[in-house]
């Protein structure tokens, strides 16, 4: 039973997940369902968005995983490597999507995925974003955790800047 109220969860985050991208974006988002296409990545996808930058990998949990950061260590460093995996052989960038009960969730780029939704700024300008750096987590790779509202609204500054050819990719 316990395993079914889990994956129930996770549903539920992947749902809300797809309307938050909605909300921002527009177009429909789907949540992957088991025995799709093995190249359907990741936990959640824009359909007709075939550029979209990113793989979303979903992940929501009972307990609280900030403070292990801090040690490098927890849940969010196998969530990582997940994440990463979903993007090997593809030219998509990862994006792990992360939540506890009843906190604000939290989007956790990698350095490529700052410059994807921040590429025209320096990076000062993101300090208030940023909620802080995740450092030698897998790999000495330094990893960026932002709320999702943070992120998404970036992302859509960005896009929004291709569109207009303010900037190229």
């Amino acid at each position: 039973m316990a395993g079914n109220k889990s994956r129930s969860k996770g549903q539920r985050f992947e749902r809300a997940v797809c309307k938050a991208f909605e909300d921002t974006f527009g177009g429909i988002w789907r949540r992957t369902q088991a025995g799709e296409s093995q190249d359907i990545l990741g936990d959640v996808r824009p359909l007709g968005w075939d550029d979209f930058p990113f793989v979303v990998e979903c992940k929501s949990t009972k307990d609280p995983f900030l403070d292990s950061l801090m040690a490098y260590q927890g849940p969010i460093k196998s969530w990582w490597e997940q994440t990463v995996e979903q993007t090997v052989g593809s030219d998509k960038l990862p994006l792990l999507v992360c939540k506890w009960d009843r906190h604000e969730t939290y989007a956790v780029v990698n350095h490529r995925g700052l410059l994807a939704i921040n590429g025209h700024q320096e990076g000062c300008e993101l300090l208030p974003c940023l909620i802080f750096l995740i450092d030698k987590l897998v790999g000495g790779e330094v990893l960026y955790l932002m709320t999702m509202e943070s992120f998404l609204s970036l992302l859509k500054e960005e896009q929004d800047r291709i569109a207009a050819g303010s900037i190229t990719d």
